[in-house]
């Protein structure tokens, strides 16, 4: 299913990358078609770079997770952020615009942010575009980008109060809506009647 390959799935991926990407180019050469235009060594050295990206990336968020980082921590992150993108280059992969904001953005935010980034993730990041959809579509005729970022964020917060959630925890064992609350009025008299 699309999306399966999120989270702990990915650091395994990464973490493993030589030895996966080595058994798909075997699997690959072994059940390549005729009309493969690709040497089994094209497939092998293509595989191979796919596992020193994976590699790549992982030492980016490596780098990212360094609590309190150093200057060397962020110098290490723009190399393997610029090796990654580099690669990606000589592979042929599109440079989608997420790869531009890490290579732009992402070690000025680490510099930028107390105690560094290490809380963040790619499904944090995914979360987070989720909400925003959300929240865009909710609050599109809000004015300003200025005033709809405010109220995301207030809105935000407010939601992951721990009253909020204790709160809501209540809610989920009780019947909601103005005919179950009835319902549940007029049977709870029953009762007292009796």
């Amino acid at each position: 299913m699309c999306g399966d390959l999120t989270g702990v799935c990915v650091k395994s991926l990464m973490t493993n990358a030589q030895e996966i990407m080595s058994s798909i180019a075997t699997l690959l050469i072994e059940h390549r078609s005729e009309e493969c235009t690709m040497t089994p060594s094209e497939i092998s050295a293509l595989c191979g770079n796919c596992s020193r990206l994976l590699t790549l990336w992982d030492g980016v968020l490596h780098c990212l997770h360094i609590i309190n980082p150093k200057e060397s921590d962020y110098n290490e992150a723009q190399k393997f952020i610029d090796k990654a993108l580099e690669l990606t280059q000589i592979i042929g992969m599109s440079v989608i615009p997420k790869y531009h904001g890490t290579e732009a953005h992402l070690v000025k935010q680490m510099r930028e942010v107390e105690g560094g980034l290490f809380e963040f993730d790619e499904s944090w990041t995914e979360q987070y575009h989720q909400v925003g959809y959300q929240f865009d579509t909710k609050n599109r005729n809000k004015g300003s980008e200025e005033r709809r970022a405010n109220v995301l964020a207030a809105e935000n917060r407010r939601v992951h109060l721990p009253e909020t959630q204790a709160e809501l925890k209540k809610l989920d064992g009780q019947k909601r809506g103005k005919r179950k609350a009835t319902k549940m009025k007029e049977e709870e008299l029953k009762k007292e009647k009796k």
